[in-house]
């Protein structure tokens, strides 16, 4: 599936799919800008700004997730906008380690491949 082709009829998994790529792409090719923003961050305290930022990023995942929720392919008892930001840390986080710590032992397509593994497990399973 191209990246650039999510619409109303894309599942929530290939969505999720897409925001890896994507997510890991960005990581890749603007690393040190994403340094310096997080050098600004920690020196300004500036983590209120941040949040507004990822307003609309976190409104529209939360919205596609809600969705799979009413199509019945989600199944959490998290409440959604703190399963939202979760599923966005853990996707930022793990691109994060994986080009900035040095953390290249497996290859990029089989961290990716578990990452969307280990959130589509999660979504499912009738205990979270």
């Amino acid at each position: 599936m191209d990246s650039k082709n999510v619409d109303d009829h894309t599942s929530t998994i290939e969505i999720l799919t897409v925001v890896i790529d994507e997510t890991f792409a960005i990581t890749d090719q603007y690393d040190e800008l994403i340094k310096l923003c997080y050098s600004g961050l920690a020196y300004y305290h500036t983590y209120e700004r941040w949040e507004e930022m990822y307003a609309p990023y976190y409104s529209w995942i939360e919205s596609q997730l809600k969705k799979g929720i009413d199509e019945g392919l989600i199944q959490s008892k998290i409440e959604l906008s703190s399963l939202t930001k979760m599923i966005i840390n853990l996707i930022e986080s793990t691109a994060e380690s994986y080009f900035f710590g040095n953390q290249q032992t497996t290859s990029v397509h089989d961290v990716k491949q578990q990452l969307l593994l280990f959130i589509s497990s999660s979504l499912t399973d009738n205990q979270s």
